[in-house]
């Protein structure tokens, strides 16, 4: 425990916490300087005081803006006189520190097939978005970055749940999928794909009527959200899984094994995942393979916020194949994203501080 006294440990998933021995920083310091100190071990790099100060400060002149930031460095250099490495010109963090996001990107960017252990406890590190809840009034460069950063992590998130629960699947483990992809849905409800492997898991763990009930579950939310019915895929597994309730026995080996989720398959395996559906998308299917036909094109960039389909286009595009497509690192690709035009109604407010 010592060894730590000296260590300032960024607690950035989930409501933005800053710990440095005993203190909680985060509810000594203002808002501004949290969001310099996370800033600064995000990138893990020094920067410039003009840059800083215009990310911060994005509304004031040059001189106004380096005139807050000197007020910050002046809070952050009496508390942390150690951590900080200030010059007349740049800022870095410069003690030993420590960042959950950080740790939690390098395991699943890193992940090799089979070490599933140490992708369950990166895993556990996501207790919530990047920075959830905190926000800059009237600050756009910080709150792009911020969201792209969010982004980008809930993404590996996503790609990290997904084969956890197809390893639990594949070992038989059906309530610790079910848990994973409980998780999952209580982020985005709305994933159609994410029911349909509940309610096959449910039906494999002995539970049919759960399996129906959850297949209502999916159903209110897809009229909800979007006022369309669940698709044919999902209407013929509720219809094998009644046939079976009332069969005897049924073996387990009756019901359809739950398959690879079609992100996590095309992850694992640098293919793409096909029969992915997409609803009133025809325009946008068509125009990247008119791009990549045309020759204009090496590389295309799908934005949009977050659950807007990007992946499910990607995958389901007539250009997404190993011939068409540069895979990253574990067989993913990457997108860019707008930055939002407004907050999610899920986040609670940052409490605001001077």
């Amino acid at each position: 425990m010592n060894s730590d006294v000296n260590i300032l440990d960024f607690r950035l998933l989930g409501s933005p916490q800053i710990r440095f021995g005993t203190r909680a920083l985060e509810q000594e310091l203002p808002t501004r300087a949290v969001a310099l100190l996370a800033y600064l071990a995000m990138t893990g790099r020094s920067h410039t005081r003009l840059a800083l100060a215009a990310l911060l400060w994005p509304d004031k002149d040059d001189a106004g803006a380096l005139t807050n930031l000197r007020q910050l460095i002046l809070v952050l250099r009496r508390l942390l006189p150690d951590q900080m490495q200030i010059s007349r010109t740049t800022l870095a963090l410069a003690g030993p520190y420590r960042v959950d996001a950080l740790q939690f990107e390098a395991t699943v960017t890193q992940f090799t097939p089979g070490d599933i252990p140490s992708l369950h406890a990166a895993t556990e590190l996501y207790v919530g978005d990047f920075m959830q809840g905190f926000y800059l009034n009237d600050n756009d460069p910080y709150e792009t970055w911020m969201f792209t950063t969010r982004e980008r992590l809930r993404d590996l998130a996503f790609q990290g749940w997904e084969t956890l629960a197809d390893a639990h699947t594949r070992g038989r483990d059906y309530r610790a999928a079910i848990q994973i992809w409980s998780r999952v849905l209580a982020m985005e409800p709305w994933r159609e794909a994410v029911h349909q492997q509940m309610m096959r898991l449910l039906v494999l763990d002995g539970r049919p009527t759960a399996a129906l009930a959850q297949f209502e579950t999916c159903r209110q939310t897809l009229a909800e959200e979007f006022g369309i019915k669940p698709s044919a895929e999902t209407l013929a597994l509720v219809a094998q899984i009644q046939a079976a309730r009332h069969t005897p026995e049924t073996p387990e080996t009756e019901v359809r094994p739950v398959p690879p989720s079609p992100v996590a398959a095309a992850w694992k395996t640098g293919g793409c995942a096909p029969n992915v559906r997409l609803i009133d998308r025809e325009d946008d299917l068509a125009r990247p393979a008119q791009l990549v036909d045309a020759g204009r094109l090496q590389v295309i960039a799908l934005t949009g916020l977050g659950g807007t389909g990007k992946t499910s286009l990607a995958v389901a595009s007539p250009t997404a194949s190993p011939r068409n497509l540069t895979w990253s690192s574990g067989g993913r690709w990457s997108t860019r994203r707008m930055r939002p035009r407004f907050k999610r109604s899920g986040d609670a407010a940052w409490p605001a501080r001077p």
